[in-house]
């Protein structure tokens, strides 16, 4: 059921690219996330209770501890490492913290690294119905993250450690806290969108979506464009996995993409894994689907993307876990 709501919404809203929603509700106040020129507007507002964030580190893999902004006690009093990378998951339209892509990037990471991982629950929005709605709420709510990260910053957080990943809708929020650490002269190392949402957001206009611009690095998986993620390159590094576009192997035509779009999330998790390779070819350009003027490299799609390999890249994958069809016998 949830995969039918997910896709029935995403395709209905999918052409009001600049629909304006100026409604509130619960005390919140919205906001017009494209004005007329395309750029974002933002209003501050207090989100403390409606964004929330969780943290899991490798002392404590199942069991969160709750983090607020400005709370020093709650930060110094948990398991939160300064030295360490610190990897904030951001989930997409229907989900939660406890769903897929969270859990299992959190898993992985914590099996194969040693980090903290803060995950990302703002599920008070994504489990609405009005899509609209939760798209205009993402510069707000990645507004906030930012002001977590910038907090997390001025306790003693390098920013080469700030790593912000996020799935479909949760691209675009990773996004926008990376745009807010810079409106405060930080700039994160690192922004990972899987699959960007397509439906709702102007691709003209990097100040309105995830962009190439929001951290050191910018990379993306691209797993359903043109359907329910982007398909154009807006990142530093775009991955084109089988193509980039619906039907990734091992999904199905009727679920209108779902599948699809939650591979980006489950071949991002496998390579964390250092013996899953996703090495990707280099290419001039991937338009629906198809390669062009590609070339051998050296690039690896997911966890281990490095800033050294920039541009357009295509790589194969299998239909089943653990999808890399470069297994290696590295020792973890």
């Amino acid at each position: 059921m949830r995969y039918i709501i997910y896709t029935v919404f995403f395709i209905q809203f999918s052409q009001y690219c600049h629909t304006r929603v100026l409604t509130g509700s619960k005390g919140l106040l919205m906001i017009n996330p494209l004005s007329n020129d395309g750029s974002v507007q933002t209003e501050s507002t207090s989100y403390n209770d409606t964004v929330l964030f969780y943290l899991y580190t490798k002392n404590s893999p199942s069991t969160a501890t709750q983090l607020w902004v400005n709370a020093t006690d709650a930060i110094k009093s948990s398991n939160f490492d300064f030295s360490k990378k610190t990897v904030i998951v951001t989930h997409g339209y229907m989900d939660d913290v406890n769903s897929d892509i969270t859990q299992s990037i959190k898993n992985d990471l914590l099996k194969f690294d040693d980090v903290n991982v803060i995950g990302l629950d703002w599920s008070h929005f994504t489990k609405s119905l009005l899509y609209t709605w939760v798209v205009s709420e993402v510069p707000n709510v990645g507004q906030f993250v930012g002001e977590m990260a910038n907090y997390l910053v001025s306790l003693g957080l390098s920013t080469s450690n700030v790593h912000l990943v996020g799935h479909s809708l949760g691209a675009h929020v990773s996004g926008f806290a990376g745009k807010r650490m810079q409106e405060s002269g930080f700039v994160p190392a690192r922004v990972s969108g899987l699959d960007p949402a397509l439906p709702g957001f102007n691709g003209d206009n990097p100040s309105s979506r995830l962009a190439s611009t929001d951290a050191q690095f910018v990379d993306c998986i691209h797993t359903c464009g043109g359907k329910l993620g982007y398909a154009v390159p807006i990142c530093q590094a775009d991955f084109y996995p089988n193509g980039g576009v619906d039907i990734q192997p091992g999904c199905e035509w009727f679920d209108f993409g779902v599948c699809s779009h939650g591979r980006s999330f489950e071949y991002f998790a496998s390579s964390i894994n250092a013996t899953n390779k996703f090495y990707a070819e280099s290419c001039n350009a991937v338009v629906g689907g198809v390669p062009y003027g590609c070339s051998s490299s050296s690039a690896e799609m997911g966890y281990f993307a490095t800033p050294e390999y920039l541009g357009e890249f295509y790589l194969q994958t299998t239909g089943s876990f653990p999808f890399s069809m470069n297994i290696t016998n590295i020792s973890i």
